[in-house]
């Protein structure tokens, strides 16, 4: 087995860049929901959306898109993608938001 480390920094994942229904915003758009939790994102960087305090307009669908493929590539490299209770890399992997 062959351990590895993967450091990555996303400039285009956010803070807080999905929400639930008590924090959509009237310039957030829905991408998907589980059971009976809708998510939403904000739609564009000129969208008047929340942010958190000092940061930078973004495009939410741009960072979930990001985030879903990170957590898509950690989860083939980890050897979690094949449903096996066995890992064959050992991998760790930290990701940082902005």
């Amino acid at each position: 087995m062959r351990s590895c480390s993967i450091r990555t920094s996303n400039p285009n994942l956010k803070y807080h860049f999905l929400r639930t229904t008590p924090g959509k915003a009237e310039n957030m758009i829905n991408v998907g929901s589980y059971g009976a939790t809708d998510f939403y994102v904000c739609a564009s960087t000129t969208a008047n959306c929340p942010f958190v305090a000092n940061q930078d307009a973004f495009d939410g669908r741009m960072a979930f898109s990001d985030f879903v493929l990170f957590v898509y590539e950690a989860m083939s490299t980890s050897g979690g993608a094949g449903g096996s209770a066995r890992s064959n890399s050992g991998g760790s992997f930290v990701y940082s938001v902005r």
